[in-house]
């Protein structure tokens, strides 16, 4: 059920979920990164098969940590303390879209 799962988002073919982090996402980085550490689990948990995020260039400070290595992300205030990265693959930098 879509409304069980910590952050709202769509689903794509393929048992695929796409969440927008947008700039009027009233949301900080920090409670995002943990909502979607948390979506993520709820997503393998009802197999899911990719995971998209769209991060709003005013976000992209986030993008180190999604991409980072779950043991890369070391000291950064906004990983909690053992969790690393999210290892997820920057797919493209779209400088047209709000997303």
């Amino acid at each position: 059920n879509i409304d069980e799962c910590s952050l709202p988002y769509e689903t794509l073919p393929y048992r695929g979920a796409q969440v927008k982090f947008t700039q009027e996402s009233d949301i900080s980085n920090t409670d995002f990164l943990n909502r979607l550490r948390s979506a993520l689990d709820y997503w393998k948990r009802n197999d899911y098969t990719s995971a998209w995020i769209h991060v709003h260039a005013s976000k992209s400070s986030l993008v180190e940590i999604l991409t980072a290595n779950p043991t890369a992300a070391e000291g950064n205030d906004l990983i909690n303390e053992g969790d690393g990265g999210l290892g997820f693959d920057l797919h493209h930098v779209n400088t047209t879209e709000n997303t």
